[in-house]
């Protein structure tokens, strides 16, 4: 009886591109900066005081997901390398790195990041993909 090793057999699968970038930032000596997500709902009087539509506090009902990155140190934003994907985000800089999924699924396309000097933070603003396509 000949044995198939368990790799051939059951296939190993190829690392997507944030397991690569997880597993890079786990040996990467730059510092892990400090984040935040805020959520951004709209919501109308109807919402809050007659409560006539399904809208609940629930994330799920947010149009936005903004992500606020502590970045001490940073001159300019032009030493900030930021790649967002509808489900992670990997941040690079000389003195940072930054790959984490995001708790909810985003539209990459229309994503946009201001760079507050003042307070040396990078912030996201990205549309949350709607919940009624989450099952596409």
């Amino acid at each position: 009886m000949e044995w198939i090793s368990f790799s051939l057999f059951f296939g190993l699968e190829k690392k997507t591109a944030i397991e690569e970038a997880i597993e890079a930032a786990e040996n990467d000596s730059r510092i892990q900066p400090e984040y935040e997500f805020v959520y951004k709902q709209a919501v109308t009087p109807n919402d809050v005081y007659l409560q006539m539509s399904d809208k609940t506090p629930s994330t799920i009902f947010c149009e936005e997901l903004v992500m606020k990155i502590k970045l001490p140190d940073t001159e300019s934003s032009s030493e900030i390398k930021l790649d967002v994907k509808p489900t992670y985000l990997k941040l690079t800089s000389p003195r940072y790195y930054l790959a984490t999924y995001l708790p909810h699924k985003v539209n990459d396309t229309r994503s946009s990041a201001t760079w507050d000097a003042l307070s040396a933070t990078l912030v996201l603003t990205m549309p949350m993909v709607d919940r009624n396509m989450l099952a596409d």
